[in-house]
């Protein structure tokens, strides 16, 4: 006679019913649908619609049909909940609903009320990447031509446990962080003509040398919160897009590289003037002057008021387009007021995307630094260049180092979207 083994397989399946059964099952149903809250007429698509047992952690979801209906089949092999479910949902270009307190008994379909969706308005992230050429300088000073990159980012702020302020249908949430980081080339000797240059500007800012591309950096980051908005959409001037304006209260902080000294090195032949006003440089050949060493970034920051336009298509809804912005604010700048915190100034920053749709891309701007003390007028101090092959340090050579400047600076330039840059790069 035969004897038949015992197989493991069969104590399972005996086994695992058993223990099924022996539990307390929970089923119950929820449904109900999701729409627009300025139009419950209007189902939303693609919804996630998640409930959640804050007892037990389990997560049971479903997404929306097209008409914004749903429907999530809530099980539980586990005791039924005591506590009740939490019910959410996310969906892109709408805000987020919770709902705490809601109550489900085993065996029940759940028929919910509509849940209701702000449409995000266009208050989302602002993030702009561009690369240009800008022209700098100081009063009654040399200006100087230099390629340059720039990363700014701006985004909604919320502080825990705070509701958000004035969240406005165009421009989001009131209270937005913000920030910019901005590299610039060493001096470029750019003589070709303005058509020539434009027509060039991809192979221009392309050709640049590997190691002349980050000279200096500047970086600022602060807050801003809206105050006021002007009215309802207006008509842009090219006649096809719709803008709007907000005032807000701006502040920021920051630092700016100062140049390593030998990049600041200017060799001149010696005067009578010189000698005089130099007492080093008796007896010498040549002067070089060069700025100090510094073993601290330049300090800046600023508090005032921002202008800013927002750009709308025909129908009021956000263009993917970076808001232009007019910035006056007040404070101080170590780079501009002799290398210290000892000067108060008005700064005037403007940011302007052109409105036309074929050139979107381009961007213009210009930044102004104005001191408040009176103008000091001094007699100017002309010398004739040292041939470019002389050495520094030398024997007939005197070094000066000259004081961090204190006057007033200037900065305009244009930039070009860095994607829309590559097509030209070809």
């Amino acid at each position: 006679m035969q004897r038949r083994s015992f197989s493991p397989g069969l104590l399972v399946c005996l086994f695992v019913p058993c223990f099924l059964f022996g539990q307390q099952h929970f089923q119950a149903t929820l449904k109900g649908r999701v729409v627009e809250a300025d139009s419950l007429n209007n189902g939303i698509v693609n919804v996630l619609v998640q409930i959640k047992n804050e007892e037990s952690k389990e997560v049971a979801f479903a997404y929306t049909d097209d008409k914004g209906y749903y429907l999530i089949n809530v099980k539980s092999y586990k005791n039924p909940p005591t506590k009740p479910f939490i019910i959410s949902t996310e969906a892109n270009e709408y805000e987020s609903f919770t709902m705490k307190g809601l109550v489900l008994h085993s065996g029940e379909n759940e028929d919910l009320d509509k849940i209701r969706l702000k449409k995000l308005g266009a208050g989302g992230e602002f993030t702009r990447v561009i690369a240009g050429y800008q022209q700098s300088g100081a009063s009654a000073s040399n200006r100087e031509g230099r390629f340059f990159y720039d990363l700014y980012i701006s985004v909604p702020f919320k502080i825990p446990f705070v509701r958000p302020w004035g969240v406005d249908e165009d421009f989001g949430p009131a209270l937005r962080a913000w920030g910019y980081a901005r590299i610039t080339s060493v001096p470029q000797q750019i003589k070709s003509s303005v058509r020539e240059f434009a027509g060039n500007f991809g192979k221009e800012i392309t050709d640049v040398k590997v190691n002349e591309i980050a000279q200096a950096a500047e970086f600022l980051w602060g807050f801003e919160h809206r105050l006021s908005k002007f009215g309802s959409l207006r008509a842009s001037f090219d006649g096809k897009t719709q803008q709007n304006f907000s005032l807000s209260f701006v502040l920021g902080f920051g630092a700016i590289t100062p140049l390593e000294p030998r990049e600041t090195l200017q060799i001149f032949r010696t005067s009578a003037d010189t000698e005089r006003l130099y007492p080093q440089a008796k007896g010498k050949d040549f002067i070089a002057f060069v700025s100090p060493d510094r073993n601290r970034f330049f300090r800046q920051y600023y508090l005032g008021f921002r202008l800013e336009t927002r750009y709308f298509d025909a129908n009021g809804n956000p263009l993917n387009r970076f808001p232009a912005m007019l910035d006056f604010t007040f404070g101080q700048n170590e780079a501009v007021t002799k290398g210290c915190l000892c000067g108060s100034i008005f700064r005037f920053e403007g940011f302007y995307p052109l409105a036309w749709e074929n050139l979107k891309f381009i961007y213009l701007f210009g930044t102004a630094h104005l001191k408040f003390n009176k103008s000091e007028i001094q007699e100017p101090l002309i010398l004739q260049p040292a041939p470019t092959d002389t050495p520094i340090p030398a024997v007939n050579a005197a070094i000066v180092t000259i004081p961090q400047i204190n006057r007033d600076y200037y900065r305009i330039g244009v930039g070009i979207d860095f994607f829309a840059l590559r097509g030209l790069w070809k």
